[in-house]
């Protein structure tokens, strides 16, 4: 080629975003004709002068101061340069001269102290390379032997993509700087080609997961969509602020790039840590670390807005140091919060730690690049930053269809669970109804045949009196005496197995234990009772309250009625989870359970069968002994019938 190697080297480099030094490139065949003056720098402040005023003006500072106060990135600071170029001898094939591509950077050309050309460069429009007719980087030189032309350069820096350590300038023919530009044109190398395909995917990938979120309405998609936006904006505006081949067709000029990038660069990350967050349900499995989560998403944000005033408002603070701290915070977070992610040790978070991993390799990788490899053009950065997110959005895109599954799954499990809960509620319905089935027949059998008989009596008893028949009134107002005690004490048990404030196995052990006490104590017998702690907080339905009850007095009014019994003994113990077991056992005559024709013991029997299928009776003179088991997992219908059980 007949451009030389150093020119590509520097160009390479001021893409790269890396440090350039200062030197002058000059065409083999101008190496011997041409002399390069003194360079001279002039600091303007404020508003710029025109280029005559300052052309006798004295250009007093060093050029390292000038680069100096350049790298402050003020855009109200001009740098000026001046040198003076002279032609020994002729110089062949239309000599151009070109300057170095700052921010922006105005050149103008005189001679013998008048304005004879000038160059506008722009905004560090690295399309310089390809759109010459349309931003004259480079000037003409006269080829005529001992020619001068002086140089005037203005310089004002303003992206710190771009930085330079001194002033360079670049002497060749106009053929070879064509030829250059159209070696360079966008689209030609493998990386400009992996940068359009990549904001290409981004761009899929984010219409992709804005569908997914639409369907599931989950958070995680919505973040995690805004990240991939926002990764695609970054890389999109670099593409077009530096690879569009016509400046018509760029959505995004280098002036906006210079006040964006570092807020592009940094917002993804403000998405990715919320969509980290909710992906990985850290409200739920790690609250500390969502905390610290949200924390370091404020950060991020006023890190945004912070940085951007910093390029916005003309000042001299250090553009590159809030940069550092925020990425160097970022990454020392991000590895604390992958770790203590990782120690859940749930798949969820195992795609999470995957695809973060591979993102920030990359990133590292990209940084760490230009500086450690001898020729860093060879492997571009942003190719490798690219190439580890790529990998990050593979591995998320399995974690989603992943966590859609597992979503699905709770979905199905909430529905099951749905589904357990109305059968429940079908059967504490059912078993409602069959309470108050039997409420209704207690009220009709129990306590409406003593009122009735109550009545006979009342009307009898009205009668014999009517004959003074002392003695048979007399008899008859002890039976409505009798009665009205058994319907007053009916009619109490009812109340209380109805009452649910008694719906405690506490308080059915308090009421056995009165009812018991106060009836064997007539006849001189002592009633001990243990219980369980676990049957203290066991919350039996009305039925299976009601049941329990009824066989425990039935127990007691048989054992003072016929045991002549002087102890009592009742255990209730936990054999599994809320079942338990009744053991009843007096000390008195004994009984045939075979020929045991009363209705008490069929009553209890049925009873103890809406409670479990475990029931049993042993008896013997010294001994009779009822175990019982109530289950709260067997079924609790009743299947004692009214006139069974009367």
């Amino acid at each position: 080629m007949r451009i030389s190697a150093a020119l590509h080297v520097l160009l390479f480099l001021l893409v790269s975003a890396v440090t350039v030094s200062a030197q002058q490139r000059v065409y083999r065949d101008y190496r011997d004709r041409i002399d390069f003056g003194d360079k001279e720098f002039y600091i303007e402040e404020g508003s710029s002068s025109s280029p005559e005023s300052l052309l006798r003006r004295p250009f007093e500072v060093t050029e390292a101061a000038a680069f100096e106060a350049l790298g402050k990135l003020n855009p109200r600071r001009f740098v000026w340069m001046r040198t003076l170029i002279t032609n020994k001898d002729t110089l062949p094939g239309n000599p151009h001269v070109m300057p170095n591509p700052f921010s922006e950077t105005a050149v103008y050309v005189f001679r013998d102290g008048v304005l004879v050309d000038s160059a506008q460069i722009g905004i560090l429009d690295i399309r310089f390379m390809h759109t010459h007719k349309r931003f004259p980087q480079k000037v003409p030189l006269p080829a005529a032997p001992g020619a001068e032309t002086e140089l005037l350069v203005r310089m004002t820096h303003t992206m710190r993509l771009w930085q330079a350590s001194g002033f360079d300038m670049a002497v060749y023919p106009r053929a070879s700087f064509e030829e250059f530009y159209a070696n360079s044109r966008p689209g030609r190398s493998f990386d400009d080609l992996f940068l359009f395909f990549f904001c290409g995917l981004a761009l899929f990938q984010t219409i992709y997961v804005l569908f997914q979120w639409y369907l599931v309405r989950r958070a995680e998609y919505a973040y995690y969509a805004a990240y991939i936006f926002a990764v695609f904006i970054y890389f999109f505006a670099r593409l077009s602020a530096f690879k569009t081949e016509s400046p018509e067709f760029a959505v995004i000029d280098t002036q906006t790039m210079t006040y964006l990038n570092e807020v592009m660069l940094i917002l993804p990350s403000f998405f990715y840590f919320r969509f980290a967050r909710y992906f990985t349900e850290l409200a739920r499995t790690d609250p500390a670390l969502g905390r610290h989560f949200r924390i370091a998403e404020f950060i991020l944000l006023a890190g945004c807005v912070y940085v951007f005033l910093l390029q916005l408002i003309p000042n001299d603070l250090n553009k590159s140091i809030p940069i550092y701290i925020l990425l160097a915070g970022q990454l020392l977070f991000a590895f604390h919060a992958l770790v203590r992610i990782a120690s859940q040790r749930r798949t969820v978070a195992w795609f999470l730690v995957g695809g973060s991993a591979f993102a920030l390799t990359g990133h590292v990788t990209a940084n760490v690049l230009p500086l450690v490899l001898a020729e860093p053009w060879v492997v571009a950065p942003l190719t490798v930053s690219m190439t580890g997110i790529l990998m990050e959005l593979a591995i998320f895109n399995t974690g989603l269809l992943f966590k859609a599954r597992e979503t699905e799954a709770d979905k199905v499990e909430a529905q099951r669970s749905y589904i357990r809960e109305l059968k429940k509620v079908q059967a504490l319905r059912e078993a409602n109804i069959k309470v108050r089935n039997e409420i209704s027949g207690d009220l009709h059998d129990d306590i409406g045949s003593t009122l009735s008989s109550i009545g006979i009596y009342s009307y009898a008893a009205r009668q014999k009196l009517e004959k003074n028949e002392k003695e048979q009134t007399e008899i008859l107002l002890k039976n409505i005496e009798r009665g009205t005690a058994e319907a007053m004490n009916a009619m109490s048990e009812l109340v209380w197995a109805t009452n649910p404030r008694n719906d405690s196995g506490e308080k059915l052990a308090e009421r056995v234990r009165s009812f018991a006490v106060e009836v064997l104590r007539v006849r001189d017998c002592r009633f001990v009772m243990e219980v369980d702690p676990a049957f203290d907080s066991f919350v039996p339905d009305q039925l299976r309250r009601k049941n329990i009850l009824l066989i425990l007095k039935e127990a007691v009014n048989n054992t003072a009625k016929y045991a002549e019994a002087s102890k009592v003994e009742l255990r209730i113990e936990a054999i599994g989870d809320h079942v338990f077991r009744f053991t009843y056992e007096d000390n008195g005559v004994g009984f045939d359970p075979e020929n045991c024709s009363g209705n008490g013991m069929r009553t209890m029997r049925m009873r103890a069968a809406d409670l479990s299928d475990t029931f049993s009776v042993e008896s013997r003179p010294g001994r009779t002994r009822i175990v019982f088991v109530s289950d709260a997992a067997s079924g609790t219908a009743p299947t004692t019938s009214d006139e069974e059980r009367h």
